[in-house]
């Protein structure tokens, strides 16, 4: 009886010790994503979807006339009782016929931004899709013309 109750101490133990690790793990974040959706040198008008491993949830973003789109950056959780970051990929098409055309990265920077040139006349390694995005460079989101500090002020203090 005493083993028992022993256990079942050390198995709740255990289980706090795991929910306060995550509970400290550092928050990942998805990049506010800017791109061009082309087929050659004509401009694609589709979504374009950011989606995340292991379920259906997509954040989508639709292209102009030129082909341009944005997805805005967001919180990069993971499912309830994974302890694992889930992986992100963009896409195009249809859930169910959905296509993958990029891998994205999360990162611990909530103001991350990046811009990205799609070409899907490209050839690109189909596994993994590496090859038809490119990354042109890092952007300047408009997050990331805050303050950095939480608590700083928007406007300087006037003299």
């Amino acid at each position: 009886m005493i083993a028992t109750i022993f256990s079942l101490a050390l198995a709740g133990a255990a289980v706090a010790a795991d929910d306060n690790a995550a509970a400290n793990a550092p928050k990942k974040y998805t990049p506010e994503i800017r791109g061009q959706l082309l087929d050659g040198t004509k401009p694609v008008t589709s979504n374009v979807c950011l989606r995340q491993s292991g379920s259906e949830i997509r954040m989508c973003g639709y292209t102009d006339f030129s082909g341009a789109f944005y997805i805005p950056a967001h919180s990069a959780l993971p499912r309830p009782g994974d302890t694992d970051t889930p992986t992100w990929w963009l896409e195009i098409g249809r859930v169910t016929e959905a296509r993958r055309i990029a891998p994205i990265d999360a990162s611990e920077d909530r103001r991350a931004a990046i811009v990205l040139e799609c070409n899907l006349a490209r050839q690109a390694d189909m596994a993994n899709a590496i090859g038809i995005c490119q990354r042109k460079s890092a952007a300047n989101s408009v997050a990331s013309r805050a303050p950095k500090s939480e608590n700083a002020p928007l406007h300087p203090a006037r003299k």
